[in-house]
C-alpha cells in the first residue's frame, strides 16, 4: 500500500480504501504476509444491483435506437462491434 501509494502520490488510505472495494467486488484476494493477489476470472462476483442498473441502462438505449428508427439487426450490429471494441477487461 505504502509503494502505490508513493507511486501514485495518493494518500495510503485512499489506495486501502481501493484494495478493500476490489477485494470486495472479488478483484483481489489477500493472504496475510503475503499480499494482494488478482483472482482469477471464475472468483469474480456480480453486483447484482450494479447489474440491474446497467440492465436498465441498456434498454433505455435500445429504445432510444427503436425510436430512431434503426432495425433489430442493426442494433446488434452495434452491439457487436461495442463489444469488439471494449471487450478487453475479460
Amino acid at each position: 500500500i505504502r509503494d502505490v501509494s508513493k507511486m501514485l502520490t495518493v494518500n495510503p488510505n485512499t489506495v486501502q480504501k481501493a484494495y478493500r472495494e476490489l477485494e470486495r467486488q472479488g478483484y483481489i484476494y489477500t493472504l496475510s504476509g503475503l499480499g494482494s493477489f488478482v483472482s482469477s476470472s471464475l472468483d469474480i462476483k456480480v453486483d447484482e444491483q450494479k447489474l440491474s442498473s446497467v440492465k436498465h441502462d441498456l434498454i433505455s438505449i435500445i429504445n432510444e435506437l427503436l425510436f430512431m428508427g434503426l432495425e433489430k439487426n442493426e442494433i446488434q450490429d452495434i452491439f457487436s462491434q461495442c463489444i469488439s471494441e471494449g471487450g478487453a477487461v475479460r
